[in-house]
Formats: structure tokens, sequence, C-alpha cells
């Protein structure tokens, strides 16, 4: 049998394969090897995947995570995966791979993650040929929910959301000064505090000040990233993650501004990996 696991910051879905079947769902949360020690993900597969499925009959494992984005971060998760699936060939590539694969199978075109983060490639139908660095959230994730709670919270410190903003913001979440700091500058990862507003944020996207935040994050992932890649006026373009399902009227009007026309949208990343990896066994064999 097969496993896949798509892992990004926030949650992470596994799914067991045999022919084309699918035996066995997981969703877990999320890892980054960035932000989080090996031990998180030891859990994960302890006490949620191996109480679903049985190692030994799975032949081939492929995890796509977020994070994965060197080959030593990719040696720490496929250390772990080896001891807990012994009989599995690994296979250990970044989220972003498996966006690309997902969403254009074997054609090339330019592949875009919106979801608590954000990233992008230029892929050439089986591997990623260009990739501007996402630089996390720190100092990118432009057009993502963590992106959009920045801009947010941003506003709300300084006190410069407008008033019935400032007021549904704090009756729906209790946010107050000094949660929000806290939550920033003293509590493990702050960019999952940061997009935790994307539902309030959509909730109140006819606003127009949450309107152009939103459309201004989109314009800056276009501008840093998407805009950077050879030949991206003419090349496929497509998009996967929460954010770009959820805002895709937002995003489509971006694009339009940049004069390009986004091909498709899809929430996750999963349907496609489940398509992808469903060829002939000799194929679909890990290295």
């Amino acid at each position: 049998m097969i496993l896949i696991a798509d892992s990004g910051s926030t949650k992470t879905d596994w799914v067991l394969l045999d022919k084309n079947t699918t035996m066995a769902f997981v969703q877990t949360a999320g890892f980054n090897p960035y932000y989080s020690d090996t031990k998180v993900l030891k859990e994960l597969i302890t006490e949620n995947v191996l109480k679903k499925m049985t190692a030994e009959s799975i032949h081939s494992l492929f995890y796509y995570g977020s994070g994965c984005s060197t080959d030593s971060k990719k040696e720490h998760v496929s250390l772990v995966l080896k001891k807990y699936f012994p009989t599995a060939a690994v296979e250990v590539n970044h989220d972003l791979l498996g966006s690309a694969r997902s969403i254009l199978g074997h054609q090339p075109g330019i592949a875009c993650i919106l979801g608590t983060g954000s990233n992008s490639c230029k892929y050439d139908g089986e591997r990623i040929t260009e990739n501007v660095p996402s630089v996390g959230y720190f100092f990118g994730d432009e057009g993502s929910g963590t992106d959009f709670g920045k801009r947010l919270i941003n506003h709300y410190l300084r006190k410069n959301l407008p008033p019935e903003i400032q007021l549904a913001l704090e009756n729906e979440t209790s946010l107050t000064f000094e949660k929000a700091m806290d939550s920033i500058y003293n509590q493990p990862m702050p960019n999952r505090f940061f997009s935790s507003f994307s539902p309030f944020i959509l909730k109140n996207i006819n606003h127009l000040f949450i309107t152009d935040q939103v459309m201004q994050s989109f314009r800056d992932f276009f501008t840093y990233q998407v805009c950077n890649y050879s030949g991206y006026d003419v090349l496929p373009l497509c998009f996967v993650g929460s954010v770009a399902f959820h805002f895709r009227d937002l995003l489509e009007k971006v694009a339009a501004e940049f004069n390009l026309t986004i091909r498709k949208v899809i929430p996750n990343p999963v349907e496609g990996l489940i398509v992808f990896h469903q060829e002939p066994e000799e194929e679909n064999t890990a290295e």
C-alpha cells in the first residue's frame, strides 16, 4: 500500500491507498521542522496515524511537508518516518512540489500555495525549476492567512481599525491588546495566532477596509512572487490552499490587475496527489 502525507503548518492529511482505493484517512496537527522538534512528528504518528493503519503493510510513503525545503530538514523528517514505517521506501519532499504535482500533474506551469503561509514555484511537469524563497512569516508569506492576520492585528494594536471592525473583532474573538502582544511575543508559533483571524476576515470581507487589506496582500504576492518567474505571463497559473479557495473572487481581481488569468484553484492538494500517485505501481515506488 501507499501512504501519502500532505503536511502544512496547521494540519497534516494522511491518506492510505491500495491501488485505486482509499483505505484510510487521518487528519492530524501540522508539522514544520523549522518551528517544531521532530518529537512532535513522532507523537502525531504514534498517537494518531498508527492507530488507523498497520505500518508493515505500507511499501511506499510519500511525504510532502512545509519546511522540507533543504536536504537537512528532509533528512530529519525522513529518519522519523523510516523508524515508524520500516518496510516502506520513503520519499520526503517540500509541500510545494506536492502542490505542483496535485494541481498541474505532469504539465508545466506556475503553482502557488495560499494557506496559513504562502509559497510558489515554476514547475516543468516533473520538478521545480524556479522558486522565489517564501522566507516565512517574519518577512514574507504575502497573500496568506498569516499575512492577513498580521495586517489586521497591526492596525488593531495601533488603534487604526475602523470602529465597527474593532468592536466586532473584540466581541467575536475576545481580543485585547495584552492578549495580542502575549500571543505574538511570548507564545509558540505566532503564525498560527495571526492566521486564526482568517474566518473573521472572511466574514467581514465586504467591508471596504478588509477588502483593501486582502487585495493589497494579494498584490504583494503577485509582485514579490508570481511576477518574478520567467514566462509567468504565458504559463498556466494555479493555486492551492484554503485562502486561495475562499478568497478566490478577490484573488482573481488582483490577478486581472496584472493581466493574468488563474487557471485553477483547489482548497487542498490531497485529491490531486491521490490521482498523481494512482499510476502503475512500478512508476510509483519511492526511491
